[in-house]
């Protein structure tokens, strides 16, 4: 009896050394998973010793050698402008002229006005890197001399100045003519988001020609407007909470506009107000558009998302990105245009972040702001309490919203976590928000934290994209409260 107790406890020992033996070897099976040590590793930002400038110019026509002489005369007036910029001629190459036959495309139903697409292409290959980016940023002398570029992308991120900028980029290519006063020149082509009134039919596709009296008027009351003042200045009920789009028939309707000859004899100008709205047939539309231009036209994208057109749009644009105005400059406005005291225009400056527009929006007494502050409070509030009856509620209250504008909620609710989160680090100088936001931020910041930072970002962000992609709104907000529970009483 003796001899078999000892041995089960033998047995019994030996199972539970075992048992800690294959936990310790799972432990650190998994821990390697876990752990990655890299040494010698680091990051350093150094300035470029060599560039590459690849000069694109397109010729459309149906006389083959009078093509030639054109580039011909494009090619040494190129060469001449780089060389008078200092780019010596061995920093110039000169590649042989690309001729296509547009008629020999058998699978184009399209009729064409001109036969034969003739591109040019000179590279400049220099270690000048700062000389050759300046003569990139006076390029727009070669439109002057009659060598039309196929595009101009203008990025920003107060993207109302972008616009602004477009339009004095057209004023001056088409020599501030009179007819600009009031903007009504018939070689200025507008292209805009736009969305579909009830009283359109159900095969009809909007087009900026729909929404010409109404561009008119926000365009001549200034250059500085969002999407949002755009789409409220439709005179429709629920027209700003529609979302807005550049449909395929618009490209074909620009396409129509730009095959006809410039009525002044200069350049025809398209301003393509925030291209990333486009959908993917008009993308695709504009595409075409792009590889084979009319001649002596100047296209100008103002986009606010660049990363959102398509990569082959992007690769046949010249990009000018426009950067923040300076708050010195929006309080010295805010002081000299709108009346305010100088601290008060100071902490406004600040919060605009840069954007003229924003400024102007906080002064507005119905700011959509204060709203979404209340709806983000309340969320976080009913959340850490665990209300669910009252956040099904308040996503509700949510999908009530047109997707323009919950876009925009999600727009804010992500940036108010990020500013929570900052918030922690305790330096003023990195947060941006108002006396109330920061009241609220005191007690709330602490529970946005390394542990919950990421998803709340990666939530709200994929949020935005069911969204915009029509997703059933009342879903995807009450999902929101849901995970937000989760995430906000997560322990540090």
């Amino acid at each position: 009896m003796k001899d078999k107790l000892l041995s089960a406890a033998i047995l019994a020992v030996g199972i539970i050394i075992m048992g800690l033996c294959l936990k310790a070897g799972m432990d650190n099976f998994t821990e390697k998973d876990r752990k990655v040590t890299v040494k010698g590793l680091a990051e350093k930002e150094v300035k470029a010793d060599k560039v590459t400038w690849p000069i694109v110019s397109k010729e459309l026509g149906n006389d083959l050698p009078e093509l030639y002489n054109r580039i011909a005369g494009k090619q040494h007036a190129i060469k001449r402008f780089l060389i008078a910029n200092g780019i010596s001629d061995k920093e110039i190459t000169v590649n042989a002229p690309q001729v296509v036959d547009l008629s020999a495309d058998q699978y184009s139903e399209n009729r064409r006005e001109y036969r034969y697409n003739v591109t040019l292409v000179i590279t400049v290959t220099s270690s000048h890197v700062d000389r050759v980016r300046g003569i990139i940023a006076r390029q727009g002398e070669l439109l002057k001399q009659g060598v039309a570029m196929a595009l101009a992308l203008a990025l920003a991120m107060a993207m109302a100045l972008a616009m602004a900028m477009a339009m004095a980029m057209a004023s001056e290519l088409l020599h501030h003519s009179r007819l600009l006063d009031n903007w009504g020149h018939p070689d200025l082509h507008f292209t805009f988001p736009t969305i579909k009134l009830p009283s359109m039919g159900s095969e009809h596709q909007p087009v900026s020609d729909d929404f010409f009296s109404e561009w008119h008027e926000m365009i001549m009351s200034g250059p500085y407007f969002t999407l949002e003042q755009w789409l409220a200045s439709i005179n429709v009920a629920g027209a700003e909470n529609k979302q807005a789009l550049i449909t395929g028939a618009e490209s074909d309707a620009l396409s129509r506009k730009l095959s006809l000859k410039s009525s002044q004899g200069g350049y025809k100008v398209a301003i393509i107000w925030l291209p990333e709205r486009m959908n993917l047939t008009s993308a695709n539309k504009l595409l075409k558009l792009l590889e084979e231009p009319p001649s002596q036209t100047v296209f100008i994208l103002v986009s606010e998302e660049p990363e959102k057109l398509l990569d082959t749009i992007r690769s046949r644009t010249q990009r000018f990105d426009f950067k923040r105005i300076a708050d010195a400059d929006i309080e010295e406005a805010l002081v000299e245009k709108r009346g305010l005291e100088h601290a008060d225009a100071r902490s406004l400056a600040r919060l605009a972040n840069g954007s003229w527009t924003n400024a102007l929006a906080a002064l507005s007494t119905g700011n959509e702001n204060r709203m979404f502050f209340d709806l983000f409070t309340m969320l976080m509030r009913l959340a850490y309490t665990k209300r669910v009856k009252e956040l099904k509620k308040w996503s509700e209250s949510i999908a009530a919203f047109g997707r323009e504008k919950q876009k925009r909620f999600l727009n804010y609710m992500h940036r108010m976590v990020r500013e929570s989160f900052v918030y922690n680090f305790h330096e003023p100088e990195l947060n941006y928000m108002t006396a109330e936001e920061e009241q609220f931020a005191q007690k709330f910041a602490p529970f946005i934290h390394e542990r919950n930072i990421i998803e709340l970002s990666e939530m709200i962000g994929k949020a935005v994209r069911d969204i915009s992609q029509n997703a059933n709104s009342k879903m995807v907000f009450f999902d929101i409260a849901m995970q937000t529970i989760i995430f906000i009483t997560r322990k540090k």
